[in-house]
């Protein structure tokens, strides 16, 4: 891998604005009202839940509720006060939870990958059917259009824009082109 390509597919963000933060929050499996009230939490500190509510002009059993589920997914806390007041467990903990989490997703998946083909394999059908898919998020497309180049025995035709070439070039699609030739 040359690199240019190692720069673009693996470089860090400068800065990671609130955007990225609400994206890692929502793959963590928040949805758009809890990640809402994290951020507000973390950029106000310790509130009473009703002080919430009123600043996020929002419904009181609403914000309970989802302060209730952020707390049973391990990113707020409530202090012993009456009445209780919430604050977010810090963002590089909820940070390191994700990522343990995630790795062991990922080593269930393999420890357990071979088990899951060996079962799949004896319920898919023998003949070949035509499919169609539909993928979202540019990692997982360059991802399967990578795979769908390594695949290929003969010929490839692919019919694309320069825009689209260079979005390419920067998930490391002409690399796996130029290795495979």
């Amino acid at each position: 891998m040359s690199d240019k390509v190692y720069h673009h597919c693996y470089r860090k963000p400068a800065e990671l604005s609130e955007e990225a933060i609400k994206k890692v929050l929502s793959n963590s499996g928040l949805t758009e009202k809890e990640t809402e009230v994290y951020i507000f939490l973390a950029k106000h500190n310790v509130r009473k839940g009703t002080e919430i509510a009123r600043l996020l002009r929002k419904d009181k059993a609403q914000v309970f509720r989802i302060l209730r589920r952020l707390q049973a997914k391990g990113f707020v806390e409530a202090t012993l006060d009456v009445p209780t007041r919430f604050t977010i467990v810090p963002f590089e903990n909820v940070i390191d939870s994700i990522i343990k989490t995630k790795q062991e997703e990922v080593a269930f998946i393999k420890e357990t990958k071979k088990d899951l083909l060996d079962y799949l394999s004896k319920k898919q059908r023998a003949e070949p059917l035509e499919k169609f898919v539909v993928i979202k998020g540019n990692r997982r497309i360059y991802s399967k259009v990578s795979q769908i180049i390594k695949d290929t025995k003969q010929q490839l035709s692919v019919a694309t824009t320069v825009t689209d070439l260079i979005q390419g070039d920067r998930f490391g699609i002409l690399d796996v082109v130029f290795n495979l030739l």
